[in-house]
């Protein structure tokens, strides 16, 4: 009777560790819940930047100095050498387009009209395209500072350095997504060392 009165309160005695614990667990996952906030209200109290996204892209800078990382390092590296140019890391806070490290796509957070938002579909490609136009005018710039290079000696260099600004059709959609994921890489901030909340994004 005794062992029995005794294995019966051993037996209560685990079940109640074992309620204690799972209501523990229970208690951080509520608070945890609570704390969870949206990251584009998160973004709008915390990032204002000084221009819009579309303002920012059409100011991108391409001049000679631009051009000559695009000869040296080829279309895709020297667009992404622009890109980051433009963005400084140490300026974060003012930039019109950010990324987060939580994300498994490449997302992009862009500020537009006084509000973040996500990025639409084919809008970082309109990046690409718009540094790529501005890249021929800074070659036709280029072509006219330097008159030696249309003479027959130098016909050969000319026609490679127009090479490497040439984003051809059916190179353009890979280049994008390459560029798309390294400037992510790039841009990508990891909120978890800001602040302790869960972001729904």
């Amino acid at each position: 009777m005794a062992d029995n009165l005794l294995s019966l309160i051993k037996d209560l005695q685990q079940r109640m560790e074992k309620l204690e614990k799972d209501n523990r667990e229970l208690k951080k996952w509520a608070c945890r819940e609570k704390q969870k906030i949206d990251v584009i209200a998160w973004l709008n109290e915390h990032y204002l930047p000084s221009q819009d996204f579309s303002q920012w892209y059409a100011s991108l800078k391409v001049q000679e100095e631009e051009l000559q990382l695009v000869f040296e390092y080829r279309i895709e590296k020297g667009i992404y050498y622009i890109i980051e140019r433009n963005l400084p890391l140490e300026e974060r806070r003012h930039f019109p387009m950010i990324a987060f490290k939580h994300q498994r796509k490449s997302v992009f957070y862009v500020y537009e009209k006084e509000s973040w938002r996500k990025i639409k579909k084919g809008e970082f490609k309109k990046i690409v395209l718009s540094v790529n136009k501005k890249l021929f005018l800074a070659f036709n710039a280029w072509e006219a500072a330097h008159p030696k290079m249309l003479e027959e000696a130098n016909r050969e260099e000319w026609g490679k350095k127009l090479q490497r600004i040439l984003l051809v059709p059916e190179k353009t959609d890979p280049i994008v997504d390459r560029l798309e994921k390294r400037v992510h890489t790039y841009l990508a901030l990891n909120l978890k060392n800001i602040v302790e909340y869960e972001f729904v994004f």
